[in-house]
């Protein structure tokens, strides 16, 4: 049963923070989150662990700034898909049968021309590469979050010829207004 089909029979649960735990975990002030899916992968494990051992339905991956803009700030830009494929495997590793995988999307703090710098383009294909990355780990679906509008258009634009079969799956699988609804039955 896919994430959709289990939102048709009852309201789903999420996970909690994520950065709060890893702080619980040794996290520093300063400290880069998205680095610890390479360099701490247990303690991302075990924060997803005991959401998934609390009850959550699907947990969300540590890959909320880890779009290539927003590594960008931190000399990390080249990094971005092998981070992102990270923070999903640490999810997926520990994804009990019949839980899910959300694949994580923050804003990239970069503004559009006029007002800033990048195109709609530059910002379309940085989350792209970011979602390819977290399909390749094994998340299940999308979850943009603090974003507009625009930040969650080039998931659901993205093709399978354009970016390859493994982040299709978050074309198919990402969450419209009116299926939203299935979550909040009042609207």
């Amino acid at each position: 049963m896919g994430i959709l089909d289990l939102a048709k029979t009852r309201t789903i649960l999420l996970d909690g923070g994520m950065g709060t735990e890893l702080m619980k975990r040794g996290l520093t002030q300063g400290q880069i989150p998205e680095l610890w899916n390479v360099e701490h992968p247990e303690a991302v494990q075990s924060v997803h662990r005991d959401y998934f051992e609390a009850g959550a339905d699907a947990v969300s991956t540590n890959s909320f700034g880890a779009s290539r803009l927003k590594l960008e700030g931190l000399g990390l830009a080249e990094r971005c898909r092998e981070l992102n494929r990270a923070a999903a495997a640490n999810a997926a590793a520990v994804r009990p049968a019949g839980r899910f995988v959300a694949g994580s999307v923050g804003p990239t703090g970069k503004f559009l021309k006029p007002q800033g710098e990048y195109t709609e383009g530059q910002i379309e294909e940085s989350f792209a590469e970011q979602a390819a990355g977290l399909a390749e780990g094994g998340a299940d679906f999308p979850h943009p979050r603090d974003v507009l509008r625009l930040a969650r258009s080039p998931v659901r634009r993205m093709g399978g010829e354009e970016r390859g079969a493994a982040a299709a799956r978050f074309r198919d699988a990402y969450l419209q207004p009116d299926q939203a609804r299935l979550l909040h039955p009042d609207g």
